[in-house]
């Protein structure tokens, strides 16, 4: 389980997992109560021959080669930061509709130790310019 900041006025992302799935649950800021709002429920199918790190599937499937991992992050958006095979995945979901989602993979390699843990402030500051 890992905790994100999605912006100054966006709030905060607790993400976790189970054996089959990646939940996201949001807070709003500002916060007048203790109200968490979700989860946004990924299923999660293991493809291991798959040619990406992760895609989407059907509905809110999340087809990768092997279980994420949640990642600390700071961002702009409402999304979450998941590690998988290498490669860290974005997953952007909407602050209005449940439904909606997308992904971004960023393939990080056999980066050093001390590169993989600037992966959240990387994409905090240089990934909204490249998306632009």
């Amino acid at each position: 389980m890992q905790l994100g900041r999605a912006g100054d006025s966006l709030g905060l992302v607790i993400v976790s997992k189970t054996s089959s799935t990646v939940e996201l649950y949001t807070r709003p800021l500002p916060v007048a109560e203790n109200v968490w709002r979700g989860p946004v429920v990924f299923n999660v199918e293991i493809e291991a021959d798959a040619n990406m790190a992760c895609r989407p599937g059907e509905g809110a499937t999340l087809v990768c080669r092997e279980m994420p991992r949640p990642m600390r992050f700071e961002s702009f958006k409402m999304e979450s930061l998941l590690w998988v095979s290498g490669e860290v995945v974005m997953v952007e979901i909407s602050t209005t509709d449940q439904n909606w989602y997308r992904i971004w993979v960023l393939p990080v390699g056999d980066a050093p130790a001390t590169i993989i843990e600037g992966v959240p402030h990387v994409c905090n500051h240089l990934l909204p310019l490249a998306l632009d």
